[in-house]
């Protein structure tokens, strides 16, 4: 990408916004506290070498300021959550981890297993185009290249609850 990362953890996996011009990047880094390692593996091929990381101070972020070669401008967060939004430099990812886990909440049947899909999603909606048929036309595309076969009898397969042998409805 650009000019800009910022990031923040949150419960689920750690969010990711990109380029400071709007469009922003999400990976799942898996459950638990990020580390370097995981950082550089999920965001190292979105970030620019040279580029700017804005951030908190997690530790994680160091490896990947090093091995790019970005500047790094590190905010406490304790200090800059008392700062009012148009002057904390993390007020866009923080408004985009609200967003995120309201679109996460707002799923009753959200599986952690299924997390890449659901940020593939919230990807599309969060980022340009603002026009809503070119994003609908961009969702149903990527859709189509990714043929999955989907038989009649798995939709009504229902889970065995504890105790019941019962598969089907």
């Amino acid at each position: 990408m650009e000019q800009v990362f910022v990031s923040i953890p949150i419960p689920y996996f750690t969010l990711r916004q990109t380029d400071g011009h709007g469009a922003s990047v999400f990976a799942n880094e898996g459950l638990g506290k990020t580390s370097g390692a995981r950082t550089v593996a999920a965001f190292g091929g979105c970030v620019a070498p040279g580029s700017t990381l804005v951030h908190d101070t997690e530790n994680g972020h160091n490896r990947l300021v090093r091995e790019l070669g970005l500047r790094s401008e590190r905010s406490n967060s304790k200090l800059i959550k008392r700062l009012p939004d148009s002057e904390n430099p993390l007020a866009a990812v923080n408004r985009l981890c609200c967003l995120l886990r309201l679109f996460l909440d707002s799923h009753s049947g959200f599986d952690r297993a299924m997390l890449d899909g659901y940020l593939d999603l919230f990807w599309a909606m969060v980022n340009p185009p603002a026009d809503k048929m070119e994003k609908a036309a961009f969702v149903l595309d990527r859709a189509m290249r990714n043929p999955k076969e989907l038989r009649y009898r798995d939709v009504y397969e229902k889970k065995p609850s504890s105790g019941d042998g019962a598969a089907a409805l």
